[in-house]
Order: structure tokens, then C-alpha cells, then sequence
């Protein structure tokens, strides 16, 4: 009866906090920044800048959480101070060619890289790569590349443009299939399928800094004079920066889908082809609210995090209560380090162990939000979790 009682408990804790990391409205204190400016001399892509920002407002009704979008230049970078963006736990830069331009003082970019490395999460679409103006900070420690040309809207022999899931290895791991991109790409097909969209190529592969998630198929569509990556053209990749002093490490990911409104809605405007459907819409969708799940550290990966309360002897189940702990599980590693921080970047409690492993931490205050980070070989995998 004790071994059926724990695993019913086990039950409601997995389905406690998958509340949590799902986004459901009383559970997630989620607050997203959304950034629509361009900078001088950048392109304005008006029709996607303003699909992205619908489709995120759906979300932020449907998800409950709170959503902010400057309406001017000015605006954003009244923002861009510490106070402002510690309210933030990610930002999204939507198609924001010259981003320098958005945010050109040098106490704001300060303040966004302070922001950024203690643990931010940033959200970037395709214009975001289209420099005219560098931020050097943004181009050589968190991009790692940037835009050198653009294919014109339109296929091959009336094919469009054929996107897989990255399988290369990258020093022996394919890095899209760690445990931390499971949410992300669950819902794509597990071979390939097709995007219209205007394809950029980057001067420089960023492979060798960043797990590359998504990539292009370059005998699929026009690729531009200077533009050839070869079979390993990255379209989608993410990022998590070094940790800070305090042990927090920010978060980037970025998805060069988004020339135009068809990229989201699946039908084609200004300079898309009318009418054109992507077959594809409700994927780019599912990156956008999945990419953001992934910046704020809600996504399930290879640490299962939940909050576990006492048993009754009766073998029902009591709500979590004073005597309950922060039971943290292990999977998948060897050697590995646990470590519990509040919000404020202060840590709490740190662990060793080897191999398959539950930690049971109790004394912290209920109610609160606690990001938890295991270190494993040089990667680091950070959940946040309301206890």
C-alpha cells in the first residue's frame, strides 16, 4: 500500500509542476518584454512585426502572463535601466534590424548586458541579424555571427525551402536533441518539411559556440550570390551564456522564420506571394511560445523538478504543507552539481552527487519562486520553479 501511495504522490507532484511549466495563469510569474523598434537605416518588416506581437498577445491571455510593448525608440530605452529590466525574465527582439540603433546608449546597453547575463532570457526573429549599426557585446558574445545576404521570396522548380531538425554532432552530441530542447521541438516532424520565407545567410556558422536547432536545405530554394553555408546552414540556434559572479546564466534563441505575416499566419502579404500557405503556421507558432518557455527556464529538461508534501496514512493525498521539501531529480548524468538560488541571484543550498539521484531540500520559505541549476560536465541545465 506504501509503494501505490508514493507513486500516486509522484503523480500529483509531476502534474503539479508541469502547471507550473506549462503556463498556467496562477502559477507562472511570468513577465515578457517586447521590443518592435528598428534602428536607423534598418528594415521595417511592419507586416511581421505586427503578426508576431498578435500571436504573442494570444498568448499572454491565454498563458496568463504579462506582456509589454514600448510603442516608441524612446520608450524602450526608458527602460533599459536596471529597475526596469528586473522586472523582466524575457525579452523578445522582434525583427529589429540595426537593434543597436534601438538601444544606442552606452549606460542602456550596459544595463540590457547586466540584465542579460544575471540570468535574462532573450527571444530573437530573423531581422535581429541584419546589422547596420554593431553592438559588439550582442555580435561576438551572444550572436555570434550575423546576416550577410537574403534569398528573394519564391522555390526551386516550385518547391519551398526544406527546414530539419539539426543532426550534426558537434564534438560527438547532436546538439538539438539535448534533453533541454525536448519541449522546443516535440511538435516538429522528425525528418523535414517546407517554409516559404525570405532565407538569410550568416557571415560565419555560429556552430561551434551555440546548439543549432534547426537548419536549411540550400538545394531547396535560391540561395543568394555570397550566401552559400553548405549543408549545415543554421536557421535556429540557442545559446546559454556563462555563468555570472552570481551563478546565473542568461539565455538566447533565435529563428530566422518571420520576413512576413505568412511565416505566422500561413498566408502571404505584402512581399510574400497572396495567398500562399506555409503548412507549417501552427509550427512557428508553437517555436514562439516554446522559444519563450525556454528563455524563462520552464521547459522540462533532464532535471525534473517538484514540490513534494506529506502522505496520509490512508493513502489519500494532503496538500502540501509546512513539512513539505523541494525534491529535485536527476537523470541522465554522471558527476554533477545541484545548486538552489532565489531570485535575487543568492544561493541557498549546493549538492554533489554521481549518477540517478533525488534531493530532498527543505527550511525554504513557500510560496516563493527558486531557480534551481545542475552542472554537469561543463553544461549547465536551470529550471525556475514556484515552491
Amino acid at each position: 500500500m506504501k509503494d501505490r501511495r508514493v507513486n500516486i504522490n509522484r503523480l500529483f507532484c509531476y502534474a503539479a509542476f508541469f502547471a507550473f511549466a506549462l503556463g498556467s495563469p496562477s502559477a507562472v510569474p511570468l513577465k515578457v518584454l517586447c521590443i518592435n523598434q528598428v534602428g536607423t537605416g534598418g528594415l521595417t518588416r511592419t507586416n511581421a512585426v505586427n503578426a508576431l506581437t498578435a500571436i504573442l498577445r494570444d498568448f499572454a491571455s491565454e498563458k496568463g502572463f504579462t506582456l509589454t510593448v514600448p510603442a516608441s525608440i524612446m520608450a524602450t530605452g526608458a527602460m533599459m535601466n536596471d529597475d526596469s529590466l528586473s522586472k523582466y525574465q524575457v525579452i523578445v527582439f522582434n525583427n529589429n534590424s540595426s537593434i543597436g540603433g534601438v538601444i544606442p546608449g552606452i549606460a542602456q546597453r550596459t544595463a540590457f548586458q547586466r540584465w542579460l547575463k544575471h540570468g535574462g532570457g532573450l527571444v530573437a526573429w530573423m531581422g535581429v541579424m541584419d546589422h547596420k549599426d554593431l553592438w559588439p557585446f550582442l555580435t561576438d558574445s551572444v550572436f555570434f555571427t550575423q546576416f550577410t545576404a537574403w534569398s528573394a521570396w519564391g522555390s526551386v522548380a516550385g518547391r519551398n525551402a526544406q527546414v530539419q531538425i539539426d543532426t550534426m554532432p558537434t564534438n560527438g552530441m547532436v546538439r538539438s536533441q539535448k534533453p533541454e530542447y525536448n519541449d522546443l521541438l516535440a511538435g516538429f516532424p522528425k525528418t523535414h518539411w517546407t517554409w516559404p520565407d525570405e532565407w538569410m545567410s550568416f557571415h560565419g556558422n555560429p556552430r561551434s559556440q551555440v546548439d543549432v536547432l534547426l537548419t536549411i536545405d540550400e538545394n531547396t530554394y535560391d540561395v543568394p550570390p555570397g550566401g552559400v553555408m553548405g549543408p549545415n546552414h543554421p536557421i535556429a540556434w540557442a545559446y546559454t551564456l556563462p555563468p555570472d559572479s552570481t551563478g546565473q546564466r542568461g539565455r538566447f534563441i533565435y529563428n530566422a522564420r518571420g520576413h512576413d505575416s505568412a511565416a505566422f499566419t500561413g498566408t502571404g502579404s505584402g512581399a510574400a506571394p497572396n495567398g500562399i500557405d506555409t503548412g507549417a503556421a501552427g509550427l512557428t507558432r508553437t517555436w514562439a511560445w516554446q522559444s519563450i518557455r525556454w528563455a524563462a527556464g520552464l521547459t522540462q529538461s533532464s532535471v525534473a523538478i517538484r514540490a513534494v508534501g506529506n502522505e496520509s496514512h490512508n493513502g489519500s493525498l494532503n496538500s502540501r504543507n509546512q513539512n513539505g521539501a523541494l525534491q529535485v531529480s536527476v537523470y541522465g548524468m554522471k558527476k554533477h552539481v545541484v545548486e538552489v538560488f532565489d531570485l535575487a541571484g543568492h544561493k541557498l543550498i549546493r549538492q554533489i552527487g554521481e549518477g540517478e539521484k533525488e534531493y530532498s531540500f527543505s527550511n525554504l520559505k513557500r510560496a516563493a519562486v527558486y531557480v534551481i541549476q545542475v552542472k554537469s560536465h561543463g553544461k549547465t541545465y536551470s529550471q525556475r520553479v514556484v515552491f
